[in-house]
């Protein structure tokens, strides 16, 4: 049986592992260094803003990272459809700027 130090640092790995693999996900992570770019070079940009401590966008993001991979098959060509993900928590501009007051906001 475990103890609970080594509960709790076997929780943390895997709290890692799982962030780790959602920023990995089909969808593109979108922040202030590329968020201009993806939306004037793309002719379609769907986008989730979330926050990790919502339990609604924890619930939407594999399948939102899904729909992206099926998306980027479909769609291979640059320039043409992106699936995207704002990280409202860390890009809080984003948040002001298209007054979102609830998360997920798909837009």
């Amino acid at each position: 049986m475990l103890d609970f130090t080594s509960l709790h640092l076997l929780l943390s790995l895997l709290t890692v592992v799982v962030q780790f693999t959602r920023i990995q996900g089909g969808a593109l992570q979108l922040d202030s260094s590329n968020f201009d770019s993806i939306i004037g070079n793309n002719e379609l940009v769907f986008i989730n803003f979330y926050a990790d401590w919502c339990r609604f966008s924890n619930i939407l993001a594999p399948t939102w990272d899904e729909t992206a991979d099926k998306v980027q098959e479909i769609f291979p060509d640059k320039g043409r459809v992106v699936i995207g993900k704002v990280d409202c928590d860390t890009e809080c501009e984003y948040s002001m700027y298209f007054m979102l007051c609830a998360y997920y906001c798909l837009g």
